[in-house]
């Protein structure tokens, strides 16, 4: 779902396949949206808002991300997750603390880093730097929301 709510209309529940070939034809999408309130209560999220926002494709726009190795969902996962939502994924190196300061300087945060335990001493030199990290909970909050939440005290920042 996460990949494919940048550029869809509606998400729908099985029942308007089901409809919509004894009508034989395509039936309207309004009354078949999918609606899990307990997904959207433990994500703290509401999918027909997002549905309803614009410009979801270009959430990251300009926003250039690192993954570390063991993160999860898998990098895969997660690349197609930003790359549909408007960001780039570079992985072949890590920009050095003294890049990343400059790409975020201005008080934008465009170049972000996303790690997991297992992976953080592979950004220690970031922490130290006071250099925000961020885990993948940050990605998959953004795109079910459709806003970015800077707040580091959310996400993985220390270990």
């Amino acid at each position: 779902m996460l990949m494919c709510l940048p550029g869809v209309k509606y998400i729908l529940g099985t029942q308007w396949v089901v409809e919509s070939g004894e009508a034989g034809r395509w039936i309207s999408e309004e009354e078949h949206m999918l609606n899990d309130p307990e997904v959207e209560r433990k994500f703290n999220f509401n999918l027909a808002k997002t549905l309803a926002r614009a410009n979801r494709d270009k959430l990251f726009m300009g926003k250039i991300f690192y993954l570390t190795p063991s993160v999860q969902p898998s990098m895969q996962v997660l690349t197609n997750i930003i790359t549909y939502s408007g960001g780039r994924v570079e992985n072949r190196r890590r920009k050095t603390t003294d890049q990343m300061k400059e790409i975020n300087s201005g008080g934008n945060v465009n170049y972000i880093i996303i790690t997991c335990e297992e992976d953080i001493h592979l950004v220690t030199d970031v922490l130290r730097a006071k250099l925000g990290v961020f885990n993948a909970e940050f990605v998959l909050s953004a795109v079910t929301r459709c806003e970015m939440d800077f707040d580091l005290s959310r996400y993985l920042t220390t270990q």
